[in-house]
Parts: C-alpha cells; structure tokens; sequence
C-alpha cells in the first residue's frame, strides 16, 4: 500500500522496502553521492580560503531565527504580497518562497525562461496549471501539491543538484534547505539515471510548494540533514 511522505518540495509514495533492499539501495546511493560529488569538485574545485560560520548577506529585512544543529536561518513568509514585501523570490522548480541571499537569478532564469513545465492537478493531466499561474506564488491554491511530468521532474532534480553545487562557489551568502538535504539530493542522483517519455505524468511524486529556509551558514561538522 502506499504511503504519501512529505520533504522539502515534493510529496513522494513509497512502498516499505525490506531491510536487504534498503540496505543495498543505501549503498548503491552512497556510491553514486561519492561520484557526484567528485564530478562537482573537479569542475568547482572549493577553495582554501573559503571562510566557515556567520557570513554577511546583505540587507536582510526578516527575522533572523536559530537552529541549534543547523546554525541561523531566515524564511519567508508564505503570503505572496508579504513575501515580496521582505524581497522574498518565487521559485518555481524549488517549489516555493526563497529569500534573497539563497536566490540563484541567473540559474533560475536559465532553467524557467522561455520553458513549458507541465503541473497538473489530477494525475490524468486533465486540469493543467500554467507555469505563470503557480509563479503568481499564491502557495495556498495548491495544499495537496500538483503532479508534474518527468521533465519537470527531471529538470527540477538537475536544478537542485546543479544549485547545491553553486552555492558553494563564493561570495558565500547563504545556502537553500534543499541543497542541504541528503535524502533529497540521492533521490535527485536517482531521477538523473532515469529514462521516461518527458510528458509522462509522474505517479509516484508531486511538487508541494511552501517558503524554504535560508542558512546564513555552514558548519562543517554539521554538513547537510
């Protein structure tokens, strides 16, 4: 039977795994996270003079709020106008309100300009929602989230992979809730290997929008959730 579990951006379905599985996909996880991420050091090699703990972002206009094992965060509020009020951005494949010092422009506009990403509200594709609908960031139209193509599915995981491996690149201003979570970032490396018709409607996955953290920090004995 199938069981809905929320993450940061997207709601999954899965089955319970047996233990011999679970420990097989783990591993097999663990290998490709070591590939990727010598695949990411040797194009943005990290450099020595990279400065760990609280860095300077800027003006920033919202409360400043502190997580014990993850260091200073701040987040946007969910309503659009007072998102906006606190120069909070609308990202459609993070699913949701990222403040300032975590907001890739250039990658944004790279992936989203000009592109069609399919969301629907029915896994038939029957009641489509446009792109420029869900970028109003009105996040409180779609509470049970939209179900979205393997493109989307596909481009939103190279965006998140991409995105993690940019935010180290300095100046160092603050570093998305999703690049820091493990779990998200090896199903991402799953979904790359994956080869499916683009406007196939994903069945087991759906893109749930809410307001991201932003971490003003990192520690490196701390490293992602």
């Amino acid at each position: 039977m199938l069981g809905a579990v929320k993450g940061h951006g997207r709601v999954k379905f899965s089955t319970q795994p047996s233990k011999k599985n679970r420990m097989i996909f783990t591993l097999f996880m663990l290998i490709n996270i070591l590939i990727f991420l010598a695949m990411i050091l040797a194009k943005w090699p990290l450099p020595t003079h990279l400065k760990w703990g609280r860095v300077t972002a800027g003006a920033i206009q919202s409360r400043i709020y502190h997580d014990n094992r993850l260091g200073p965060y701040i987040i946007c509020p969910k309503d659009p106008t007072l998102a906006r009020q606190e120069n909070c951005h609308f990202d459609l494949l993070a699913n949701g309100w990222i403040p300032s010092p975590c907001f890739d422009s250039a990658m944004h506009h790279d992936f989203v300009d000009g592109k069609n990403y399919g969301f629907f509200e029915d896994v038939h594709g029957v009641r489509a929602v446009h792109q420029n609908t869900i970028m109003e960031g009105d996040i409180s139209r779609y509470p049970d989230g939209l179900f979205v193509t393997f493109n989307e599915h596909f481009e939103h995981c190279r965006y998140i992979l991409n995105g993690s491996s940019r935010a180290m690149v300095p100046p160092f201003t603050g570093i998305l809730d999703d690049f820091r979570d493990s779990g998200h970032l090896q199903h991402c490396i799953g979904v790359l290997s994956e080869s499916r018709d683009p406007l196939h409607i994903e069945t087991t996955v759906k893109a749930y929008f809410t307001s991201h953290r932003c971490y003003l920090s990192i520690k490196p004995e701390l490293g992602l959730m």
